[in-house]
């Protein structure tokens, strides 16, 4: 038997290889144009696998609740890694664009949302004190991981072509998953036919439903910046006249400061209330995105995209350490999957919508106002969110 203080450091270190792993779905962009050309057909006609897989990850998240009750976790996490590389495999030898979406979007997006709502819900359960650093760190390299991913598949394209490097990538992470499983089940929490108490309907009626609607649009309106400044960076920075070279800049500088902005507020959550750094944020979100409105320098254009990254990333890691405190350790996992269905609804409609405006108007400028509309409504909002954490 493994002994208390490892316990907690073997069930971290086994949600942040899994986290890790399943990041590697936002690396989606890099494999657009391969993907074209295998497949010979548009652009708009790959495109819906990445949005069903955020549909699906959703899903997942709303449904984990129920999920994380029927399989041990260890047993729960080599099955998502299996079902996540299926999925993979299958988008590897797609020869029409439905099976990228069957395989890319429903079953590698859905094994994701449990992968990544397990290593949330491990965390939560394992932690009390410093729960926010690890929390945080579990979301955190979950952006790690679609940055790493990302350079991996763009070295191994021009090698293995698209189909192969979606199948070593499938490979890595039945690897991550038998580590992780080893991981959990060495910690004892493999042995565990569940990991909470089984879900009544008294349960979904003692959440506090303002509490829950509140933390909905505070979580949608927030995230919403960050995903349209993500779908849009490289064309954010060329509309300011920039380079292709900027654009890359601009990417790469926003995906760091997203990973920053997720460890950070980890560490700070153990330290200050949630709803006061929800509420910085927001202020903080909503000032670099009017300046992305209306300046066309490009280092100030690249640092304002930097500093939205790291409002986003900050964001996704607050929430569920806020979420926990509100809602308590038991029903966390019920509570968050709820929670996190406006980030679906922002990931979905942010990217299109600013598109759409784009379009209309030949400049990012409008899209951005409302973006930091949005964040100081987010950031508005946040001091209403109850101090006190529920008892579990």
């Amino acid at each position: 038997m493994v002994q208390p203080q490892y316990r907690s450091a073997l069930i971290l270190w086994s949600a942040l290889l899994l986290s890790l792993g399943l990041g590697s779905i936002h690396a989606f962009s890099v494999l657009l144009e391969p993907l074209e050309q295998q497949l010979q057909v548009t652009r708009a006609t790959i495109a819906p696998a990445y949005a069903i897989g955020l549909a699906s990850l959703t899903l997942a998240v709303l449904l984990g609740h129920r999920v994380y009750r029927l399989l041990p976790p260890a047993m729960l996490a080599l099955l998502t890694c299996l079902f996540a590389t299926a999925g993979l495999i299958t988008a590897s030898i797609a020869t029409h664009p439905i099976f990228l979406w069957i395989g890319y979007g429903l079953i590698f997006g859905f094994a994701n949302g449990i992968g990544y709502g397990l290593a949330l819900h491990l965390t939560n359960q394992a932690f009390v004190r410093h729960r926010g650093l690890a929390m945080g760190g579990v979301t955190a390299i979950y952006a790690v991981g679609a940055t790493g991913f990302a350079m991996l598949l763009d070295q191994w394209i021009p090698v293995l072509g698209v189909g192969g490097a979606l199948h070593r990538l499938s490979m890595v992470l039945i690897v991550i998953g038998c580590i992780v499983s080893a991981g959990l089940w060495r910690s004892s929490e493999g042995h565990a036919a569940s990991t909470a108490a089984p879900e009544t309907k008294a349960d979904t009626a003692a959440l506090d439903q303002r509490q829950l609607w509140l933390c909905w649009l505070i979580y949608g309106a927030g995230v919403a910046a960050g995903l349209m400044a993500m779908g849009h960076a490289a064309g954010i920075v060329t509309a300011a006249e920039g380079t292709t070279e900027d654009g890359v800049r601009g990417v790469i500088a926003l995906t760091i400061a997203n990973a920053l902005g997720g460890f950070s507020a980890g560490y700070l959550a153990d330290r200050q209330p949630g709803h006061i750094l929800l509420c910085c944020l927001g202020v903080l979100s909503a000032a670099a995105l009017l300046i992305l409105a209306v300046v066309s320098e490009i280092v100030l254009v690249i640092a304002s995209l930097a500093v939205v990254g790291f409002g986003y990333g900050a964001i996704i890691a607050l929430f569920p350490i806020v979420t926990a405190m509100l809602f308590g350790r038991d029903a966390y996992a019920l509570a968050y999957g709820r929670i996190f269905t406006s980030w679906g609804l922002a990931g979905l409609m942010a990217p299109w919508f600013a598109g759409i405006l784009f379009s209309q108007t030949g400049g990012y400028g409008l899209a951005l106002s409302i973006a930091a509309i949005l964040a100081l409504i987010s950031g508005g909002l946040s001091p209403l969110l109850g101090k006190k954490p529920a008892q579990s």
